[in-house]
Order: structure tokens, then sequence, then C-alpha cells
């Protein structure tokens, strides 16, 4: 009998170091498979990355595949051979970052860099750089606020267009070449009210930049915000003529004109 508990002491103690050998592997090996797994996976994202910064990849998961260009949009873009500066309003985080609509924009916008090397994409934060218009004095920038004529809540709407292309613009020009008694002046800038357009719209003109948006917000103080909005509903047309910065203000009483919601000949649909 003492010889049979002799023989299964060591067996038992054997089956017990084992199955700790055992755990010891496999929690080694799960460690490690881990460790190799996190590392493959650091790994890919570097190798992707640097992929994406150099070559037009991307992955589009969206059912219609709306982040895609088609194959003649490639095809046209890749020969194109002149140079094409476009140009963003805003900045990249408020741009892409507002809401599908833009970030889908955005998307495709940096799409057609990535396919040419002649196309270029800048980022202007129109807050800052006050002075942008003055470097396109061939063009007519303009700002429809959120809730004045913006075809969505979220839409501010910088723009630009080619100078002359609006008749209030050719009116308020030559209105400002030979204008009345100021308004109001703030040093090289003044404010002045033509009224040959409805009620009515603000003009000013200034040398410098920095005078006439002083008295641009000195304009906005003395104006109504309806109750809810986040500043007076209006649109404001900026350019540059002969080195002079030029403006006019567009007071809004209502998002549209009665014209977009009237029915028949009088419906016209516009912003």
């Amino acid at each position: 009998m003492n010889k049979e508990k002799k023989v299964k002491q060591p067996k038992e103690k054997s089956v017990q170091q084992l199955n700790r050998s055992r755990r010891l592997r496999h929690g080694t090996m799960a460690t490690v498979l881990s460790v190799c797994f996190v590392a493959a996976v650091v790994l890919v994202n570097v190798i992707v990355s640097i992929l994406v910064d150099r070559y037009p990849i991307s992955v589009d998961l969206t059912s219609n595949k709306v982040f895609e260009l088609s194959q003649e949009s490639i095809d046209y873009v890749e020969n194109i051979d002149k140079d094409i500066d476009v140009y963003i309003l805003a900045t990249k985080e408020d741009f892409s970052g507002n809401n599908n609509y833009y970030k889908q924009a955005d998307t495709v916008i940096n799409k057609y860099a990535q396919y040419s090397d002649k196309t270029h994409v800048s980022y202007v934060d129109i807050y800052s750089d006050v002075d942008f218009a003055a470097k396109y004095p061939d063009y007519l920038v303009f700002y429809n606020g959120p809730s004045s004529g913006a075809s969505a809540p979220d839409h501010l709407h910088f723009q630009a267009v080619p100078r002359h292309s609006l008749p209030l613009e050719e009116a308020v020009d030559a209105f400002l070449d030979n204008p009345p008694e100021a308004l109001g002046r703030v040093k090289d800038a003044s404010l002045y009210c033509y009224r040959g357009f409805t009620r009515g719209v603000f003009a000013l003109k200034a040398r410098t930049s920095k005078s006439l948006a002083k008295l641009f917000y000195r304009l906005l103080d003395c104006t109504d915000r309806p109750a809810g909005e986040i500043e007076p509903m209006f649109n404001l047309y900026s350019y540059v003529k002969n080195g002079e910065f030029r403006s006019f203000v567009v007071m809004r009483s209502a998002k549209r004109s009665h014209h977009f919601y009237a029915e028949g000949e009088d419906h016209l649909t516009i912003s």
C-alpha cells in the first residue's frame, strides 16, 4: 500500500506541473500574439498614412459612393496642364467638421488635388484674413448670413463672383465714385446710404481694411437682431477698386423674398 501511494504522488505532482506549464505557455503565447497584433496594427496604420499622403487611395463605404470621383472626372483632372488654385473660405476644421454635406465636399475637392499636381487647395479664414478680397480685385466677395438667403441654417455662404456681374454692385460702385455727405466716419472709412434699391442699402469705402471693418461693426451695433438669431440679418458684399476697399450691406427682414413662396407667374426660385 505504501508503494502504491509513493507511485501516485509523483504522478499527481507531474500533472499539476504539466497544467501549470501549459497555462504558462498559453499565457505567454497569448501575450506574444497580442503584442504582435498591436504592432501589426500600428505598422499598418503608419503605412496607410504614408500611402494616403502620397497616393490618391481611399475606401468609400457609402452605398452611393458620394465621396468618389467618376473615372471620367479622374481622367480629366489628370490631364490638367495649368495651375488651378481652389480657395475654401473657412478653416479646414470648420469646413470639414460642419456636417456630412461639407465633409463630402471637402473630401471630393481634395481628391482633385490628389489626382493632379496642378490643382492646389487652400483654406482661408476670412475673419483673420480680411485683405483676401484685395488679392483678387477682379472678384466680388460676399457673405450670406445663416438666415439671410442661405439654403440651410448652417450654410454661412462665403462666395465670390467676377466683378461687374451684379447690377446692384454696378449701381453702388457708381454711387461711391461721387457720394453725398457721409452718415459716419472712422478714420479713413466713410458710411453712406444708397437709396436706389428697395429701402436702400448701406455703402462703405476706406483706404484700409481695418478702418472699414471697424465702421462696419459699428453699423451692425446699430441694427436690430431678431430674437433667436446669432447676428443681424444681412448680406455683405466687398471688393477693391483702385486700392480702395468698398462694401455694401443689404439689411434683411426675411430669409427669402416673397417671390420664393409665390405661385404661378410670380414664383421665382431664388435664395
